[in-house]
């Protein structure tokens, strides 16, 4: 069984995904969890490590070279060499120059970056692999599974954070075919001005702005109205909220 959670800023999903998972545990069955952003998976922040430690390991060989060349034949095996340190002095140069204008993405580690073109092609090709390929293997090992976060949770954020590349939304389809449906899709909503108070209690490191969080708080009521999910209101206890959901299970797997 797949279950989805979605929601608005601080209904308190993590809370109740951990809750979920210690219900079903207790109920004798196994269940994993799956937290994922778009770009963000482990596979592909594991793909940039190693592009750095290439780049690196290209460039500290360059400079060995340099060096030793230096020794044996200092006049024109060191100017070869210093063209070749200056090529990738260039390159270098030049891909940050790009990414700086184009106002890229930098990931967790704040490390690596790709201009949003090429970023949203990695993030949509990284998103068909985890929900279509790894969630589907999960599926098939665990009696449930939980996402936290979904479809149409990935599509915000791209649609908030990158509106003016348009040709993204013709590539959401293609994703939404390849990607399992779940078998309960659970949306978790606040109050507008409560979700602002926790908000403002959290102190996120990066909040939305406003006018963000605004509109993104509309988008998940319009989700709301639309019948696919089975809306939970979080504003009571975490005990309260917890046995709406276990009562929302329950009436979707029973029929």
């Amino acid at each position: 069984m797949i279950i989805a959670f979605s929601g608005v800023d601080c209904a308190g999903k993590s809370t109740q995904i951990r809750c979920l998972e210690e219900y079903f545990v207790s109920q004798g069955k196994t269940c994993k969890i799956l937290w994922y952003r778009p770009g963000y998976s482990k596979e592909l922040q594991q793909c940039k490590a190693w592009i750095r430690v290439g780049y690196r390991i290209c460039k500290r060989g360059i400079g060995a070279a340099k060096r030793l060349l230096n020794k044996a034949l200092p006049n024109r095996a060191c100017d070869v060499a210093a063209d070749l340190q200056g090529s990738i002095d260039e390159a270098q140069a030049s891909r940050v120059s790009d990414v700086q204008d184009a106002q890229d993405v930098q990931d967790a580690a704040g490390t690596l970056k790709l201009p949003p073109p090429l970023w949203l092609v990695t993030a949509f090709i990284d998103t068909v692999l985890q929900w279509g390929v790894v969630l589907r293997a999960q599926a098939s090992r665990y009696d449930v599974v939980i996402c936290d976060r979904y479809f149409e949770d990935a599509k915000l954020d791209i649609a908030f954070k990158y509106p003016q590349y348009v040709f993204a939304e013709s590539l959401f389809e293609p994703i939404r075919r390849a990607i399992p449906r779940p078998d309960v899709a659970l949306l978790l909503m606040l109050p507008f001005e409560t979700m602002c108070e926790r908000s403002e209690a959290k102190n996120e490191p990066f909040p939305d702005s406003p006018k963000v969080r605004a509109l993104r708080y509309r988008a998940y009521e319009f989700l709301a109205d639309d019948g696919v999910y089975r809306v939970i209101d979080s504003t009571g206890s975490i005990e309260e909220t917890h046995r709406r959901i276990i009562a929302a299970i329950e009436e979707a797997t029973a029929k």
